[in-house]
């Protein structure tokens, strides 16, 4: 059976709003979708009588039945014919699938997200975080989420049977990830799946050369649109994940102690992560002006550095006036001062030798 639509004229985002209906009988039927341009004037029309494509070919994708269920709203990312076509970009279909003597299933990419957590639950509660932190680079750029036997093949037979997309599988990850940010390691694993991440909407989806000689292009911020993970989510996550590291870093001495070298490995991650997530901010969700995460590191450090040293000059002036007999000489100065300033009336000397023994203390 074909179906039609109609033709929108002078639209690079066409919407068509049309509804065909369709019946399979076995599982392993396919549903084709091609996209045409079609022209209008006096030579296509001509073309029309003696060619059996005359239009332009802008792209296919094929549909496995087994892969639907229940009410979908799906992405699909348009392929070629052959290797002489130029072709890209992404169309856009709600599908209802009605099955006879069954009940409707919930979409296979809620199903797998539902699967995804629940493993990563499993390891946690026994503790195993090490196996949530391993990742399987490929030479396309992707990762491979590589839980332990038999859960691997669980989550990848369903992945692969329903057609779940590695990039979704990627961003599922990041997002339960997320929830052990704490944990030792995971930063690590959270900075290298964002980088993924960004690197698979970096780039510009270009269709090929219109009728009219112009050219459809999608953004980064569309190509992020299209994705089959909502947007708003992870959105949501992206930005909780945002504000705990924030939080972390302006308490980094304490959440990330020097004796500790994993702790401080995991200041690092952190610290790329951040970058990682201003990157996604701006070039793909198109944010104007984003924080730099320098300066968000540069003023954590600076106040880490300010509350230091006054803890060190409160501490000296605590010791050196509880050896003075008159409490008036420990009174300090009204008003905002910096460290290296002495309380009134306290003796300079005395003050300045406590505050160097407390300093040399400190770096040894």
């Amino acid at each position: 059976k074909k179906e039609r639509t109609t033709t929108v004229y002078k639209n690079l985002n066409p919407s068509w709003g049309e509804t065909f209906k369709f019946v399979c009988h076995e599982s392993s039927d396919r549903i084709k979708v091609r996209v045409w341009d079609e022209d209008n004037d006096l030579k296509s029309m001509i073309a029309n009588k003696f060619i059996k494509e005359p239009d332009d070919f802008l792209g296919q994708t094929i549909i496995e039945v087994y892969s639907l269920s229940g009410e979908m709203d799906v992405w699909y990312e348009l392929h070629k014919r052959s290797d002489k076509s130029a072709v890209s970009g992404c169309i856009r279909l709600r599908i209802n699938v009605e099955i006879h003597g069954e009940e409707k299933r919930a979409p296979f990419h809620l199903q797998y997200s539902c699967l995804h957590e629940m493993a990563v639950d499993y390891f946690d509660q026994r503790g195993e975080h090490d196996v949530l932190k391993k990742l399987a680079e490929k030479d396309d750029g992707q990762v491979d989420i590589c839980f332990p036997h038999p859960m691997l093949d669980i989550v990848q037979e369903f992945a692969q049977r329903s057609s779940i997309e590695n990039i979704y599988q990627v961003m599922t990850h990041f997002a339960c990830l997320s929830l052990l940010y704490h944990i030792t390691g995971i930063p690590g694993a959270l900075s290298r799946l964002l980088v993924v991440i960004n690197t698979y909407f970096r780039d510009q989806i270009k269709t090929s050369e219109m009728s009219d000689g112009s050219i459809a292009s999608h953004s980064q911020r569309d190509r992020f649109s299209v994705s089959n993970f909502k947007r708003e989510k992870f959105v949501e996550v992206l930005d909780r994940l945002n504000e705990l590291l924030i939080v972390d870093l302006n308490a980094y001495r304490d959440v990330f102690p020097a004796d500790q070298p994993d702790r401080l490995l995991d200041l690092k991650d952190a610290v790329d992560l951040l970058t990682s997530i201003m990157f996604f901010r701006q070039k793909v969700l198109d944010i104007g002006k984003v924080i730099k995460s320098k300066d968000v590191v540069a003023e954590c450090i600076q106040a880490s550095v300010q509350s230091t040293f006054n803890q060190l000059r409160e501490e000296s002036i605590s010791t050196v006036c509880q050896s003075d007999s008159d409490p008036v000489v420990c009174q300090s100065k009204p008003g905002p001062q910096s460290f290296l300033s002495t309380p009134a009336r306290l003796t300079p000397l005395s003050y300045v030798h406590r505050l160097v023994e407390l300093l040399a203390e400190m770096i040894e």
